[in-house]
């Protein structure tokens, strides 16, 4: 490696420090923003974003999209850049489930029903969040399912039974969100989530053991987070 090709690196380095840094000390200036504005601004932005044109797009050209950089402007004013969600870090991989979610269910509707203050800096709200299963949801999000689709109902082939009693049914979930602020910022740091899965799909399905089969190899956890969408955008 010369010489020069090492300054370059150093360089490049150097670049990608000031970038981060300069993200962090933006996503803590104060947003002028109550906690109170800024939950409710969140699930306005949720909301609008399962109507924005995604269904469609491929990654690559989501990025692009005039609506999409409205909404992650959004997100980072309301957010701050290394905001967490379970396991997952930062407004990036927050906007990439609102795609899977906009993309893989048909309709999502979220209605928000309560906010309230529980401590200085700590916001919940509960919500009921709407969805039909499409054969998308079916495919990235219960694929263990799709195996027998075409399998008629008996004690052998229950997931034939499953995909077919699921597909095209309207879904309703019980969801609450908890809002950890940065007091000096007054953005959202972390954002725990937690989603009735269980009773969301009992009543469709009228059974537990149902719910069980389905929900066992599912790719959609408890916290809300899809985890089978790294093919988002390609099929």
């Amino acid at each position: 490696q010369t010489q020069l090709e090492k300054s370059v690196e150093q360089l490049q380095q150097e670049v990608g420090s000031l970038k981060r840094k300069y993200r962090d000390l933006s996503s803590r200036k104060r947003s002028n923003q109550s906690p109170w504005r800024v939950v409710a601004e969140v699930f306005s932005l949720f909301e609008s974003s399962f109507k924005s044109p995604w269904r469609m797009a491929t990654a690559q050209d989501i990025k692009t999209e005039a609506e999409t950089r409205q909404i992650l402007a959004i997100l980072e004013r309301s957010f701050t850049h290394d905001a967490a969600m379970g396991n997952l870090v930062g407004v990036d991989a927050l906007l990439e489930q609102l795609q899977y979610f906009s993309q893989y269910f048909g309709k999502p509707h979220l209605n928000l029903q309560r906010i309230e203050a529980v401590a200085p800096g700590v916001m919940a709200a509960n919500s009921t969040l709407s969805v039909t299963v499409s054969v998308l949801a079916l495919r990235y999000i219960f694929p263990h399912l799709m195996k027998h689709r075409y399998d008629d109902y008996d004690s052998e082939h229950q997931h034939g039974s499953l995909y077919q009693r699921l597909l095209g049914k309207r879904l309703e979930f019980g969801i609450t969100m908890t809002f950890l602020l940065d007091t000096e910022s007054c953005r959202v740091v972390r954002l725990e989530t937690k989603i009735d899965l269980v009773m969301g799909l009992l009543r469709p399905l009228g059974n537990l053991i149902d719910v069980s089969s389905v929900l066992e190899h599912a790719h959609i956890t408890s916290e809300c987070i899809v985890t089978g969408g790294s093919d988002f955008g390609q099929h």
